[in-house]
């Protein structure tokens, strides 16, 4: 009782959780970026270092991304923060398409694109280490790299447009 006391109610714990683990992956995609080459570069290690944080901390990582808990519903200050992480993902992004002086719609709809396809590889993998078959656990792991070689075709085949 004294934890729900603490933290204002289940909601609050949740909360502090979901928050915690923004700011850890906040921190791991920023080093990740500073520490790569900008450009492409950057953005693979981005992938990379989500990819390697998420199987690290699945629990939280499914807590933050799968909030269905009975009676949780995040605050504002959590919406904002989520919000936040992406929004540093977005401008790293438009750095890279080199327009972040253009419509922020486009690159707006590629920073969500690579966003979806690294997570939904992510929470796949993730499902894999926890309901592998001995077949399915000898498949490799999806080459991020590769997925955000397309968002940017995608993105340049776009903006061509």
């Amino acid at each position: 009782m004294g934890v729900y006391t603490h933290f204002s109610g289940k909601s609050g714990l949740i909360d502090a959780i979901v928050d915690s683990g923004f700011d850890a992956l906040d921190a791991h995609a920023a080093q990740a970026w500073e520490h790569a080459e900008a450009g492409r570069e950057g953005l693979v290690a981005v992938a990379e270092a989500y990819r390697a944080w998420a199987l690290e901390n699945p629990t939280q990582f499914q807590t933050m991304f799968a909030p269905g808990i009975a009676g949780y519903d995040p605050s504002d200050a959590t919406r904002e923060r989520m919000w936040d992480v992406f929004y540093a993902h977005r401008s790293r992004v438009a750095s890279v398409l080199e327009s972040a002086d253009g419509d922020p719609a486009a690159w707006h709809q590629t920073a969500m694109a690579m966003w979806s396809c690294v997570h939904g590889h992510v929470a796949i993998e993730l499902l894999r280490v926890s309901y592998a078959t001995p077949e399915i656990a000898r498949y490799e792991a999806s080459d991020l790299g590769a997925l955000i070689d397309a968002q940017i075709a995608a993105a340049k085949v776009a903006a061509s447009r």
